[in-house]
Order: structure tokens, then C-alpha cells, then sequence
């Protein structure tokens, strides 16, 4: 302290002083209406508690974003008759626009903004985590579509991952980063299969040690 008054000797008006001194009086007061704010949201959702819990375990969600997420998407999952209608609903979906039998664009589909924009900056914290699934499947589509592509498909996965979570009562299951690697071997396998069985030929695999 004794050096911070040093530093600060002469160099703020009491005019200065005068202004700095509403503008945090102005903060406290904006701080005060933010905690009352939050203390009636937690009572609000205290009857949901196990729910939230359940999404707090995910990686890049924590209480915050798992009651702003409940929020849109509500507890029953059952007016989404699959886990792509409540995709499409958040705007996570890629776009279908098809003239002439030409795909003409391939961007999000309009939606809930609110929700996408949770689930994206969700997703921005996940793919974070290190060895997480969301990571390893972040880094794979990176290379194919791009940061920002990546991204929302990652947020598109966690909404999936919470539909399924609420709809059955289950909890977050992590698959860890070997899971996406595995994954990929196998579909690559399964490609070069079928290209070949295309091609007229009988395929008959040993795997090697």
C-alpha cells in the first residue's frame, strides 16, 4: 500500500476521485442486484438438482451453464421424438439447401440463439480438457472443417450427449481421447472394404500384432 500512494501521489484530481468513487458505487450496487438475482435462481432450481448435477459432470459445463442450458431445453425430452429435432431446434444442425439436386451452402440452420450460444461456448471450454473426448474429436474435425465448424459440431454432440443424459436418467460418460482415434480406424477400415468390394474384389482381414 505504502508504494501504490507513492505511485498514485498528484496524478488523480479530487474531481477524478469524485467520479471513480460513483462508478463503484454504481458496481457495488449492480454486484448487490446480481447476487440477489442468482440466490432466487438457485432456489428456483433446487427441485432439479440431480439433473443439473448430472451436467455439471460434463467437461467445459459447469452449475452456471447447466442451468442456462435447462433453462431452453426444459426437462422433458419427450416433444423431441430424436435427439436431431432438438438440434435442429438450437440452430446446431448443418444446412440442407439443395437446388437442382446441388447442395448450394452448408451452414447452421437457424434456431434457438440463446441455446447455441451456450452450447458453443460450452463447447469452447471442453475441447480445453485435456485427454477428454471432446478434445480429440475437436482436433480431428479441425484438420477437415476448421475452427469454427469444429466447434459448433462439438457443441452439437454435447446437446446430443445432455438429451440423452435427461431422456434416460443417465450420467456423463467419458469415452477418453482413444475412443475418437478407434472410431476413425475403424470407419477408415470400413471405407477401404466397401471401395475394394466396389471394385470386385473378396476381402478377408488378419489383423497383424
Amino acid at each position: 500500500m505504502p508504494e501504490l500512494r507513492d505511485a498514485f501521489a498528484g496524478s488523480i484530481s479530487e474531481h477524478t476521485q469524485n467520479l471513480i468513487a460513483l462508478q463503484m458505487e454504481q458496481m457495488n450496487r449492480l454486484e448487490c442486484t446480481i447476487a440477489e438475482a442468482e440466490l432466487k435462481i438457485e432456489k428456483k432450481v433446487e427441485p432439479y438438482a440431480e439433473i443439473l448435477d448430472r451436467i455439471d459432470g460434463m467437461p467445459g459445463i459447469d452449475l452456471r451453464t447447466a442451468i442456462d442450458v435447462l433453462a431452453e431445453t426444459g426437462i422433458d425430452m419427450s416433444v423431441w421424438e430424436t435427439h436431431r429435432q432438438i438440434a435442429a431446434m438450437a440452430g446446431l444442425c448443418p444446412g440442407n439447401y439443395i437446388s437442382a439436386g446441388k447442395r448450394l451452402k452448408n451452414r447452421s440452420r437457424q434456431g434457438n440463439p440463446y441455446l447455441k450460444s451456450i452450447m458453443v461456448q460450452a463447447a469452447s471450454s471442453a475441447i480445453n480438457v485435456d485427454g477428454s473426448y471432446y478434445q480429440a474429436k475437436y482436433k480431428w474435425l479441425k484438420q477437415r472443417r476448421g475452427h469454427k465448424r469444429a466447434v459448433v459440431a462439438i457443441g452439437h454432440a454435447m446437446l446430443v450427449a445432455i438429451y440423452h443424459m435427461i431422456k434416460k436418467g443417465e450420467s456423463y460418460q467419458e469415452l477418453g481421447a482413444k475412443s475418437v482415434s478407434d472410431h476413425e480406424h475403424g470407419r477408415k477400415k470400413d471405407n477401404l472394404i466397401k471401395q475394394l468390394q466396389n471394385l470386385g474384389y473378396s476381402v478377408s482381414l488378419t489383423q497383424t500384432a
